[in-house]
C-alpha cells in the first residue's frame, strides 16, 4: 500500500520484479540505475551472501516527479531467493505491484512456470489478491538462442493480457519502459482508491 507523507508532501510505493533465477531481475534494476539521471536516483543497494550466485535482494530508490502536488517516489525491489523464504512476509510488506520477468530461453519455459505459480502462490499466502495487484509482464532475454514465440509466453503466462514489453535487460532495452508502465498504473490505482 503507497505511503502518503503529507508533511514533505511525498508519495512511496514498493514494487518488486519476480521471476526465476537468472531471467534477469537484478540486470532490470542495474539497467534502471544506468539510465537513470542522478537526480532522479540514489544508489542501487545490492545485499549479497557469501558464495550464492545470487544477491539476498536489490533495492533501487527512484523518484518519478510529482502527481498532484506530490513527489512520487518508487522503491524496486527483487525477490530474494528461495532459501531466504523467512524473509519474503517483512519485505513484501506494503506491496503496491509487480513486473514479472519472464526467460525468452525455450529452455527456461519449465522453470519459468513453476517459478511463477510459487510466486503467486507466495503472494497468496502473505495475503495479497494477485488479480488486484497492478502487474506487467517483462519478456527477457528475446536476444536468446531459442526465443518462445511472443504469442506461446502470452498463452502461457499472460492468459489475461496484462501490459507487456519484450526486453534485454543488460543492454537496458525495454527495461525503463516496462518500469514506466508498471508506475502509471499503481499511480492510477492509488487515485482511485
Amino acid at each position: 500500500m503507497a505511503i502518503c507523507n503529507f508533511d514533505k508532501k511525498e508519495i512511496h510505493c514498493k514494487v518488486f520484479y519476480f521471476g526465476t533465477a537468472g531471467a534477469g531481475k537484478t540486470e532490470n534494476l542495474r539497467a534502471l540505475y544506468r539510465s537513470t539521471s542522478p537526480q532522479l536516483k540514489t544508489d542501487l543497494f545490492e545485499l549479497e551472501a557469501d558464495s550464492r550466485p545470487n544477491p539476498l535482494f536489490d533495492f533501487l530508490p527512484l523518484k518519478l516527479g510529482a502527481v498532484n502536488g506530490y513527489q512520487v517516489r518508487l522503491h524496486a525491489f527483487t525477490l530474494p531467493p528461495p532459501y531466504f523464504a523467512e524473509t519474503y512476509d517483512i519485505l513484501l510488506k506494503g506491496l503496491d505491484g509487480f513486473v514479472y520477468v519472464i526467460d525468452s530461453e525455450l529452455t527456461a519455459l519449465p522453470i519459468n512456470h513453476a517459478a511463477m505459480q510459487d510466486t503467486f502462490t507466495l503472494l497468496e499466502d502473505s495475503g495479497f489478491v494477485v488479480e488486484d495487484l497492478p502487474q506487467v509482464y517483462q519478456y527477457n532475454h528475446r536476444d536468446a538462442d531459442q526465443p518462445v514465440a511472443i504469442d506461446v509466453l502470452h498463452a502461457t503466462f499472460n492468459p489475461r493480457a496484462r501490459p507487456y514489453h519484450e526486453a534485454i535487460a543488460p543492454r537496458g532495452i525495454g527495461t525503463l519502459a516496462c518500469l514506466h508502465q508498471l508506475a502509471e498504473l499503481v499511480v492510477a490505482k492509488m487515485l482511485d482508491s
